[in-house]
């Protein structure tokens, strides 16, 4: 009885040791670096809502351009350009989304880079409980973020009910 007690302890032991070992080699997760994101000019006459609702990660210029295909048809908005963006030096990142509440969300931002991803951190708070639907738009100007490089957007939601 006593020997397999023995036993059992120094197996436990042994356990103990490799769980710590592998604990010590296991990769650490990096805090990361905060991106400093550049407001580009205001990009005008696109209808928020619809298909450009949610996430929007812009590489190139044909994806910059997909914007404006639904214009609004204000006719300021025929001849309207989105304003350059060298593409080789930056890449877009994008939030529309809408929100109800009395008076327009109050939205902050910031984009780390973790490893070799992006997150893109959103806080947006609804100001007020009334059933008004409250469009709004985020832009950031980054340094170019490789094609295969991965971008994931974190929203996170309160409401003031207090406005």
């Amino acid at each position: 009885m006593l020997l397999k007690l023995k036993f059992y302890q120094s197996l436990l032991s042994l356990f103990f040791l490799f769980a710590l070992a592998q604990a010590q080699e296991a990769p650490q997760t990096l805090l990361g670096e905060t991106i400093p994101c550049e407001t580009p000019e205001p990009i005008g006459c696109n209808i928020l809502g619809s298909k450009l609702e949610g996430e929007h990660v812009i590489r190139n210029n044909a994806e910059y351009q997909v914007l404006i295909e639904e214009r609004s048809p204000h006719p300021n908005c025929v001849t309207y350009q989105l304003p350059p963006i060298d593409f080789t030096e930056h890449t877009l990142i994008g939030y529309i989304s809408s929100v109800g509440g009395c008076d327009f969300p109050t939205v902050t931002h910031q984009i780390n880079k973790l490893n070799e991803n992006y997150e893109v951190k959103i806080h947006l708070t609804q100001n007020g409980l009334c059933e008004r639907n409250n469009s709004f738009d985020i832009w950031c100007l980054v340094p170019r973020i490789p094609t295969q490089t991965r971008v994931n957007f974190e929203i996170e939601t309160s409401v003031n009910s207090y406005y």
